[in-house]
């Protein structure tokens, strides 16, 4: 009677493990598909613009892709 007990209590325990084990590797899978989608933006389009600034002069540069 106190293998079955111990069997018993080994498949539940795995059975939790296993379940939680999902759980984990679907909140790091959505994760990184949230890092992904913020990477590469909604458009393959871009406008930067970086502006210089000295004391004496200033200067803009725009590029787009």
């Amino acid at each position: 009677m106190n293998n079955s007990k111990i069997l018993w209590a080994l498949i539940l325990s795995l059975f939790i493990g296993s379940n939680l084990m999902a759980q984990g590797d679907e909140k790091a899978k959505s994760i990184v598909v949230k890092a992904h989608e913020a990477t590469i933006g909604k458009s393959s389009k871009s406008k930067m613009t970086m502006k210089i600034v000295r004391p004496d002069w200033s200067s803009e540069i725009t590029m787009q892709s």
